[in-house]
């Protein structure tokens, strides 16, 4: 039986969060807002660096249930 990963839905969560801010990058960049975009890239910036941190999707730990 294979083992649930833990960590996948953090890492779903990470990248849907992602998706948001760069959308709401666009939004406020379209209102020159430029000091609320730049806030924003940290974020993003910061949701990416924890995505890699979360490791590849096929770690050690995750069987495929042979």
């Amino acid at each position: 039986m294979a083992r649930k990963s833990r960590i996948e839905p953090v890492r779903e969560f990470l990248r849907n969060e992602r998706e948001l801010i760069r959308t709401k990058i666009g939004e406020v960049v379209d209102v020159e807002d430029y000091a609320q975009a730049e806030y924003l890239k940290g974020f993003r910036d910061i949701s990416t660096e924890a995505i890699s941190l979360c490791g590849d999707e096929k770690s050690k730990g995750v069987t495929d249930g042979a």
